[in-house]
């Protein structure tokens, strides 16, 4: 739930902080209910987003794709995807989020997106044809550093205010 309410907010651009810009990619956050998520992602001539999300309270962060297809909310659909040393298949779950649709790649992607120079993902879409997305990762690696680093920092931040306040209550 967490993840859908972050996409929701981002999405609708309720950022907190300034944009960071590295290669094609940029990077900003929010903070929501106390926990800060950062964004990492990038925008192909065609629309399509490829991203990370990273979140403070759980250390984590999370690959995804908006490419302006259609799906069923919680849905599995198989997808290929092209990197620089070759390419696999994918199954990727849908997340609605108000009139866009969400599809969470599988975690092990991260390490694609940090270390390839190209990310190329092709669903089947109907009739024999595929829909395609090209990403240029110029510039991923150090965006998903920044947003890395963003979460990093609130975590921290957070962990001094709370060791601030129990020694301000029991010492």
């Amino acid at each position: 739930m967490r993840y859908i309410i972050s996409c929701i907010l981002f999405i609708s651009g309720n950022s907190v902080s300034e944009e960071q810009l590295f290669g094609s990619w940029k990077v900003n956050s929010l903070v929501y209910e106390g926990v800060t998520i950062s964004f990492a992602n990038t925008t192909n001539g065609s629309g399509s987003t490829l991203g990370v999300m990273c979140f403070s309270d759980s250390k984590e962060c999370s690959p995804y794709l908006i490419n302006g297809l259609t799906c069923d909310n919680d849905g599995k659909y198989p997808a290929l995807v092209a990197v620089d040393n070759g390419l696999t298949s994918v199954n990727m779950e849908c997340i609605h989020i108000e009139d866009r649709h969400l599809y969470s790649l599988p975690e092990e992607h991260l390490e694609y997106l940090i270390s390839m120079n190209r990310y190329s993902v092709a669903f089947g879409v109907s009739d024999g044809k595929f829909k395609a997305a090209y990403f240029t990762l110029n510039g991923s690696a150090k965006a998903v550093i920044a947003a890395r680093g963003i979460i990093d920092s609130a975590a921290e931040k957070n962990t001094k205010a709370k060791t601030k306040n129990y020694e301000d209550t029991y010492l």
